[in-house]
């Protein structure tokens, strides 16, 4: 479990100086602040995640520092035990530094730094598709991925076009594309006569639903009754006949993923069908909300819930998987073509966008 958060900034007289800190009786030597710091700051010293170890006060330490480029620059540093991997923090540290940032200024920060580290002491680690329904899930998120759809764009301009379609004055886009350039849907490259580096999308994905193949198979073979997998089959094959895919579902069924108790039910029943009982006994200190989760599951046709015949118990099933789709973003030939031809975008850009879509197609 994590032993604090600290907040550290770059002070032009004084150096680096402790901004804040929780709790209060968390304590780290002046060297160390600046030892986080210079480890930011070598090389091109861009934004980023980074983790660290401190011999000296036996313990780990994930950090986010928001760049050499950023006045003021602070980095954001969450104190772990030696025995904790820093980098499994990093998804959710990015999530709560950008919400940090942008009130860093405010007059009860550090009430707002306490909750954060509440927050992020209970954090899961996310799995690739809870990080791509974050993109749906969240606004911020989605406009730097939105901004993206549109065609190359520098940290600066996505951070514009943030603050424009959000009233957000304080952003830091490469917390939101981290997620997209590490899942390997956008790529950074260098442009000739650019101080900064492009974004350049090169796959695209919605989240949408599919048949439970495996659980179908095992319904085809009679499982886990006969009479149970006739009716769910016949169930699974009128949904998916009348099923459309909808561009506007994926923010409800991103909802779905990010919620942990609805994603561990899920992650179950991807395996085999259980019984209520089993669902319980598998979820632990969550089985308490297991009965609504279930509920709430079967209303928006995620599962199917049939008596389990003289058992006293109940056979749950998956109906709808949702998985993340991934696909060539065909659409972006046309838009490079017409930015190029308005001006927008120079030759440069398009060739160097178009050199990585080539590189990254698969049919």
């Amino acid at each position: 479990m994590p032993e604090g958060i600290i907040v550290g900034k770059w002070d032009d007289v004084q150096g680096v100086v402790l901004y804040a800190k929780y709790p209060e009786t968390v304590e780290i030597a002046d060297y160390n602040l600046m030892r986080i710091f210079t480890s930011h700051a070598v090389g091109e010293a861009q934004a980023g995640f980074l983790a660290l170890t401190l011999e000296e006060e036996n313990m780990n330490v994930a950090s986010y520092f928001t760049g050499i480029h950023q006045k003021p620059q602070y980095f954001i540093s969450l104190l772990l035990s030696k025995d904790e991997d820093a980098k499994t923090y990093e998804e959710s540290l990015l999530d709560i530094a950008t919400e940090l940032l942008e009130k860093i200024d405010a007059p009860n920060f550090n009430e707002i730094l306490a909750e954060a580290f509440q927050r992020l002491s209970k954090a899961i680690v996310l799995t690739d598709e809870q990080r791509l329904a974050l993109i749906f899930k969240d606004d911020i998120h989605k406009l730097a991925y939105e901004r993206l759809i549109k065609g190359p764009a520098t940290i600066s301009m996505i951070a514009n076009y943030i603050q424009e379609n959000s009233g957000v004055t304080r952003v830091n886009p490469d917390i939101l594309i981290s997620p997209l350039i590490r899942l390997g849907y956008a790529l950074q490259g260098w442009v000739p006569g650019y101080a900064e580096q492009f974004v350049f999308l090169v796959r695209d994905f919605t989240i949408t639903r599919a048949p439970a193949e495996k659980i179908i198979k095992q319904a085809v073979k009679g499982e886990p009754t006969q009479r149970i997998a006739r009716r769910y089959l016949r169930n699974v094959k009128e949904f998916f006949t009348n099923y459309n895919v909808n561009v506007d579902e994926s923010g409800d069924l991103a909802e779905i993923l990010i919620n942990p108790e609805y994603y561990e039910i899920i992650k179950m029943l991807r395996e085999k069908p259980l019984l209520l009982t089993e669902i319980k006994s598998c979820l632990g200190q969550q089985k308490l909300g297991c009965e609504a989760a279930l509920k709430n599951l079967s209303e928006k046709n995620i599962i199917e819930v049939y008596p389990a015949e003289n058992q006293g118990d109940n056979w749950i099933l998956l109906k709808s998987d949702i998985i993340i789709h991934t696909f060539f973003p065909e659409y972006l030939l046309e838009a490079l073509r017409g930015k190029l031809a308005s001006g927008e975008l120079s030759s440069e850009t398009v060739i160097k966008h178009l050199e990585l879509l080539q590189q990254n197609y698969s049919p």
